[in-house]
């Protein structure tokens, strides 16, 4: 237990009790996506609609930055955009694929991404667009940065995990 050895200076907010992805019916590209099935990574989950407007190519960007800042960690970390509204527009598939390679989009069901997190105490901003998720190597969504965190926040927060975590 990594929060009992070393205690939390998290400056995310910590998702009690974590939730598991896997508990969510996804899919990629028309595929049915289970997390564990994955390579074993950390990853950013940016929940958003199947628009993107200004505060969601924001989340985005700033989660490409965050990525990237981490420079050999990034290769423990990736990207999923979950449309938790069903199948994304158009318009938003080109923006993925043209300003963030390497991300990778997921699919649920509306409603469902809230239902999971409804057995969490999170703040309402849990659920509002410009939010994103960490999860662990193990599929637990169990960290959420909203718009009151800063790009040095999340690097903190990610650098600690990754020094005193292993995936395999």
């Amino acid at each position: 237990d990594l929060l009992a050895v070393t205690g939390t200076q998290n400056r995310g907010i910590l998702v009690a009790p974590p939730q598991q992805i896997d508990d969510l019916s996804l899919t990629s590209s028309g595929e049915k996506f289970t997390y564990l099935e994955q390579n074993r990574k950390w990853a950013f989950l940016i929940p958003g609609g199947r628009y993107c407007d200004s505060t969601c190519e924001q989340t985005l960007y700033l989660t490409r930055q965050i990525h990237t800042a981490l420079g050999k960690g990034a290769l423990r970390v990736r990207r999923y955009y979950l449309a938790t509204d069903g199948a994304v527009d158009v318009a938003l598939q080109a923006l993925l694929t043209e300003k963030h390679p390497g991300l990778q989009l997921l699919e649920s069901a509306d409603g469902q991404f809230s239902s999971l997190l409804a057995g969490s105490k999170l703040p309402a901003a849990g659920a509002a667009q410009g939010v994103f998720y960490v999860v662990d190597p193990d599929g637990w969504i169990m960290m959420l940065y909203t718009s009151e965190n800063t790009y040095k926040d999340t690097i903190s927060d990610m650098k600690f995990l990754l020094k005193n975590s292993r995936e395999d």
